[in-house]
C-alpha cells in the first residue's frame, strides 16, 4: 500500500518552473524530493504505537481528546536541512481515508536536536502511510514515526 498519499509537488514544480524562467541567475538550489515513512511504522493507531509521549507537540496545538503523531528525519536519510513538509494518510473508524499535513494540521519542530515534525488527528484514526518533502536525500532514504500522543475519549482521564 506504498505511495498512496497524493503528491502535492507537481503543481508547485510547474509553478516554480514558470516563475523560474523570469528569475535572475542564482546558485544551484538543492532538489526537493519526496521520501516515505519507514514501512515498519505503519499501519498503526496512536494508542497501539510502541513509544508514547506528548513531547514535541506544542500544548496549544493539541486537545486532550486528539491524537498526536511525531515524525523524525534521521541523519541516515542524508537530507540537507530539515523537513519541508509531511503529509499523512489516515483511516477513520469507518475506514474512510483522510489526508492531513504539517501545514494545516501540525508543524515542523524547531530546535529539538533531531529534525522532527508533528501532525494532530482525531482520536483513534489509523496512520496508513506518510510522505515528506526534503532536500537532496540519499537514495532509499526514509523517515520514522518516533512517538505518538494518544488522546483520551471525552470524559476520560486527562493526560
Amino acid at each position: 500500500m506504498r505511495h498512496t498519499v497524493k503528491s502535492i509537488t507537481t503543481g508547485v514544480a510547474v509553478s516554480a518552473g514558470v516563475f523560474g524562467a523570469f528569475a535572475l541567475p542564482s546558485p544551484a538550489l538543492a532538489a526537493v524530493e519526496t521520501i516515505f515513512i519507514n514501512e515498519g511504522n505503519v499501519p498503526t493507531t496512536a494508542a497501539e504505537f510502541q513509544t508514547q509521549s506528548c513531547d514535541n507537540i506544542p500544548p496549544d496545538d493539541i486537545a486532550k481528546t486528539e491524537d498526536g503523531w511525531v515524525f523524525v528525519l534521521p541523519a541516515s536519510a542524508g537530507a540537507e536541512g530539515n523537513f519541508i513538509s509531511v503529509t499523512a494518510l489516515f483511516e477513520d473508524g469507518d475506514g474512510d481515508p483522510h489526508v492531513l499535513d504539517t501545514g494545516s494540521d501540525g508543524g515542523i519542530v524547531d530546535g529539538s536536536g533531531d529534525n522532527k515534525a508533528y501532525i494532530v488527528s482525531p482520536p483513534g484514526w489509523t496512520l496508513i502511510d506518510a510522505e515528506a518533502e526534503v532536500e537532496d536525500p540519499d537514495d532509499d532514504a526514509f523517515f520514522n514515526l518516533t512517538h505518538t500522543c494518544p488522546g483520551k475519549p471525552r470524559g476520560g482521564f486527562p493526560r
